[in-house]
């Protein structure tokens, strides 16, 4: 096992570290960070991006499994099953940047936009009223199928240079 060192050194070269001239001057600035919108409304030009427009989409949909499993508790058993969806194809996504995962998302999310409209509009069905939630899911779907696609077209190569 590799030696870390004392608490004591870590003292030591934290106060060497202080005595540098931008901090102890008070002139030390952090770096400053490029304000940068979500992945989600992003463009895709790397395969940096389209990982992270993955990943983000992949959380949206379990925070919104999330909500539908707690909602279930009041308003109807139902929203389990759409949760229970949510959270296996939100997962898929995640883990193995599945295409087939995101494109079942975009149908499902699809449908749900679909009920909600019907709903609102008077068609006598289950469904939820907030079609500003299912018009985010289904743009969050849309936007994980072309980032799953790209990852293993476009930027596939990257994928295979970085391996090598």
């Amino acid at each position: 096992m590799e030696d870390k060192g004392s608490p004591d050194d870590f003292a030591r070269a934290m106060a060497e570290r202080l005595k540098k001239p931008e901090y102890a001057s008070g002139t030390y600035e952090p770096p400053q960070r490029k304000a940068r919108k979500s992945a989600v409304m992003a463009k895709i030009e790397s395969r940096a991006d389209a990982l992270a427009i993955v990943r983000e989409t992949s959380i949206l949909f379990l925070c919104l499994a999330g909500l539908q499993a707690f909602l279930a508790m009041f308003i109807g058993r139902a929203l389990i099953i759409d949760a229970v969806i949510y959270v296996v194809l939100a997962g898929l996504l995640w883990r193995f940047n599945s295409r087939a995962a995101a494109s079942i998302l975009v149908l499902f999310a699809a449908l749900v936009a679909a009920v909600t409209v019907a709903h609102l509009l008077g068609a006598k069905m289950p469904g939820g009223t907030n079609v500003f939630l299912a018009g985010i899911a289904l743009w969050s779907a849309i936007r994980a199928v072309e980032a799953t696609y790209k990852l293993r077209g476009q930027f596939a190569s990257a994928d295979a240079a970085a391996s090598t």
